[in-house]
């Protein structure tokens, strides 16, 4: 049964990633496009990771998951592994689009004048 758990929390962890992926890349281009018209993108956007980022984190890890009896009750303990396998590989991702909104926050370049 080990076997099988581990392989769900496998799995979980590669959704996570794809996840992950397309999170965090959804984050980063939206940056890099608001770079153009915003001063201090990238400054507010890792600011914004290193906040957000443990936030996510102790929020996966304090989320109450179904509670289990050892030695039985698999589907359960299969199901929270498969969670928190997604949650803390994609918890990169949704800081970092996280980041990218607050992005949006950061003062407007000023205009040149020719």
């Amino acid at each position: 049964m080990g076997m099988v758990l581990m392989v769900a929390m496998a799995v979980g962890g590669i959704v996570g990633l794809v996840i992950n992926g397309i999170l965090g890349t959804t984050g980063l281009i939206m940056t890099a496009r608001n770079s153009n018209k915003r001063a201090r993108v990238w400054l507010y956007f890792f600011a914004t990771v290193a906040i957000a980022m443990p936030i996510i984190v102790f929020a996966v890890y304090s989320f109450p998951y179904a509670q289990a009896k050892p030695g039985s009750d698999y589907d359960i303990v299969m199901k929270n592994l498969f969670l928190q396998a997604v949650g803390y590989c994609a918890s990169p991702g949704a800081a970092a689009l996280i980041a990218a909104l607050a992005t949006y926050l950061a003062p407007r370049k000023p205009a040149v004048s020719t």
